[in-house]
């Protein structure tokens, strides 16, 4: 989906807010999507963008959520953010918008 391009764009140039939007908007397009979770996933757990607790929230979202069809796709996200850990050193360098509002 173009919003998951998006997202992925703007957390490349460095814009986490950006990225965060995007990829919010992402989940509430589609809400039963898995990919857009795990991208937020990835953004919080990133350098730049790093937030243990809202990386925790997205992980777990990732691992518990009935997907239509299971697919080997799923199952490497999975096992890719099983095996992540994120410290508890926070280094957001920007205030997320999106404090409050998630759907999960």
């Amino acid at each position: 989906m173009i919003l998951n391009i998006l997202g992925k764009n703007a957390q490349l140039q460095g814009d986490c807010e950006a990225a965060e939007r995007w990829l919010v908007r992402s989940i509430h397009r589609l809400p039963g999507r898995i990919y857009p979770y795990y991208l937020l996933a990835k953004l919080y757990a990133s350098e730049t963008c790093r937030d243990s607790a809202r990386f925790e929230r997205m992980r777990q979202v990732v691992l518990t959520k009935e997907p239509k069809v299971m697919s080997t796709a799923i199952r490497e996200m999975r096992e890719e953010l099983q095996q992540l850990q994120v410290t508890n050193v926070p280094c957001r360098r920007y205030r997320s918008r999106f404090t409050h509002g998630y759907p999960w």
